[in-house]
């Protein structure tokens, strides 16, 4: 579960061609889980909703509709260990599996009366593709490669998702087993 509030800090004016904002308060709630679906924990099963909403942007009459967003996969874990006290330790993890995203526009956006190209109208678009992940336990590093082409769009651009992802874990939450 999370929440996520979106403050409009960079300048954004409308008409402006060098905003850095998006002029606009934003709220997203996001709940998610992932399943296992055998006890050696090869396999899973994940999804994420999110929903945003948003304010009217700074100084117009502009309010971008509420956006849904659907998204998960179903992947295969790698898992390379090494036996230490007598019981095996991952060193490597490596992640395949196919993504999928969904996002819907569930409310139409509201613009200024004269102003009616795409008003009230609500877009949508589809994403599948693949995706890798590598976990390196000892060096607490974690590489993300995710690439899903688009289809079905409505309303608006239709292309490629590319998504890398480095990150550091500074903490694990979960608990060590033993």
């Amino acid at each position: 579960l999370g929440y996520s509030l979106f403050l409009p800090t960079g300048k954004w004016e409308q008409g402006g061609d060098d905003n850095a904002g998006l002029g606009m308060w934003s709220n997203l709630v996001q709940a998610g889980t992932t399943l296992h679906l055998d006890t050696k924990h090869e396999w899973s099963l994940s999804a994420l909703g999110s929903y945003e909403i948003h304010s009217h942007k700074k100084d117009s009459d502009i309010k971008v509709g509420d956006i849904l967003s659907v998204e998960g996969g179903l992947g295969k874990n790698f898992i390379k260990a090494e036996m230490m006290g007598g019981k095996p330790v991952p060193t490597l993890i490596t992640s395949v599996g196919i993504a999928y995203y969904g996002q819907f526009k569930v409310t139409g956006d509201e613009v200024a009366q004269g102003s009616n190209l795409l008003a009230g109208d609500k877009d949508r678009v589809f994403g599948v593709g693949l995706e890798a992940n590598v976990i390196v336990p000892k060096s607490s590093m974690v590489y993300g490669l995710r690439i899903e082409p688009e289809f079905g769009a409505r309303n608006r651009t239709q292309g490629w998702t590319f998504l890398l992802t480095i990150a550091y874990e500074l903490k694990s939450l979960a608990k060590t087993p033993g």
